[in-house]
């Protein structure tokens, strides 16, 4: 019943953690939007930052551990997945530092 599945290429297991990193990073952009129509709770605040964390952890740690291993066959989609995915991991990171560190912006 399983033979006809195959198994995912470098470019597909980039993919997942590159989208991963990138809703995280719009799940906090939808909380900014949304202060002014709910307020701010501490509860939320925190969720939204352990959101970023993930996704800076996600970003960088799934998406570089699996290109380090697997560098050698690594097409041009495994390249854009992974370009991505460290994009969304640096913008997720910079947002977590101004939410976290206000003072330094």
């Amino acid at each position: 019943m399983f033979e006809s599945l195959r198994e995912p290429t470098l470019a597909d297991r980039i993919r997942v953690r590159a989208l991963a990193s990138a809703a995280a990073f719009l799940i906090a952009q939808l909380y900014a939007d949304s202060v002014p129509l709910f307020g701010s709770g501490r509860l939320r605040f925190e969720a939204i930052r352990l959101v970023l964390l993930a996704g800076v952890l996600i970003g960088f740690a799934g998406g570089l551990d699996l290109f380090v291993r697997h560098r050698f066959r690594a097409g041009a989609r495994a390249w854009a997945w992974l370009a991505l995915a460290v994009a969304s991991a640096i913008l997720c990171g910079a947002l977590l530092a101004s939410m976290s560190l206000p003072f330094l912006i």
